[in-house]
């Protein structure tokens, strides 16, 4: 089988990876600090290591995002049975994506464009005892292609922004279903080439791009990786799929948690608000954060009352 490469041009000028993302052209530049809710413990951590945690996006507070991909599904294969494509390979190609769906993981750190939203402090960030750390990451840090298995790379990170949408028939799929459609037929010829494997695993990933509209008012940006990396050949020539050493366990209340660390550069943190309920003082913040090499972090205070 062959493994796309991150850097391959194996497909002509435009690679039907890229093609597939047709909710968002480009990865997020970063032109503005985007914020990242959390509870003081959690932030002291965050600080201390110099990392975000990354977990899994099937454990998402949206219901609606994990099925989003199955109503672009339904229509890319009435699409394809309208192109006369035989019902066994539509078959094959669902039951294809539905493996990669339910069996390729992807893991997110969320953060919003916002830094003082109350449903924020609300829901992430102890009920408003915590703080939203502001981020101005390094574009060069993230990969243009959405994140998937690549050969003759280990991982890679890519930041978007999300689409919101409602369910059926609120959005119709139909443009971004079509655009996948002619990728499929012109790339692949037919549905029994194994490299469209490949191509329903980049697919399998559009879900986590898509949020219910009536969580709009985050404005999320989401940073995201697959751990899943292929192994170096074995006597027979043959490469397998493993997780990647940078997967790590955690205990939580009654589970072991997998997460990633993303790293971030000391420069990259550029703001820390406290939440409406936060006691603590902006100079005991400042002093904080001097001691551990952050001086030039602004420290201000939410304006919401929330109290």
């Amino acid at each position: 089988m062959d493994i796309p490469k991150s850097d391959d041009n194996h497909y002509g000028n435009k690679n039907p990876f890229l093609l597939l993302d047709c909710y968002s052209s480009h990865p997020y530049e970063f032109n503005n600090p985007v914020y990242h809710y959390t509870s003081i413990d959690a932030f002291t951590k965050i600080i201390e290591q110099r990392k975000i945690w990354m977990t899994d996006f099937s454990g998402s507070n949206d219901l609606v995002e994990n099925r989003v991909i199955y109503y672009l599904l339904d229509r890319i294969c009435a699409n394809l049975k309208a192109k006369s494509i035989p019902d066994e390979d539509i078959y094959l190609f669902y039951k294809n994506c539905k493996i990669q769906i339910e069996h390729t993981p992807l893991f997110i750190s969320c953060f919003s464009k916002q830094k003082d939203l109350l449903s924020q402090w609300r829901g992430y960030a102890n009920d408003g005892k915590g703080v939203a750390i502001g981020f101005k990451f390094k574009p060069q840090r993230f990969s243009e292609l959405y994140p998937g298995i690549y050969a003759g790379k280990k991982h890679h990170y890519y930041a978007y922004e999300l689409l919101y949408v409602g369910e059926p028939p609120d959005y119709d799929f139909s443009l971004p279903a079509a655009q996948i459609t002619e990728s499929i037929l012109k790339y692949f010829k037919d549905l029994k080439n194994e490299n469209l494997l490949w191509f329903s695993s980049f697919f399998s990933r559009l879900n986590a791009k898509v949020k219910h509209g009536g969580f709009k008012e985050e404005d999320e940006v989401r940073i995201a990786t697959c751990p899943i990396v292929v192994s170096p050949p074995d006597a027979n020539g043959k490469s397998s799929f493993v997780y990647s050493g940078m997967m790590k366990y955690i205990p939580c209340e009654n589970s072991i948690k997998p997460i990633i660390e993303f790293p971030f550069e000391t420069e990259e943190i550029v703001e820390v608000v406290i939440g409406p309920k936060n006691q603590t003082s902006k100079e005991i913040l400042k002093a904080y954060l001097k001691l551990k090499g952050l001086e030039h972090v602004k420290v201000s205070q939410s304006m919401t009352t929330y109290r």
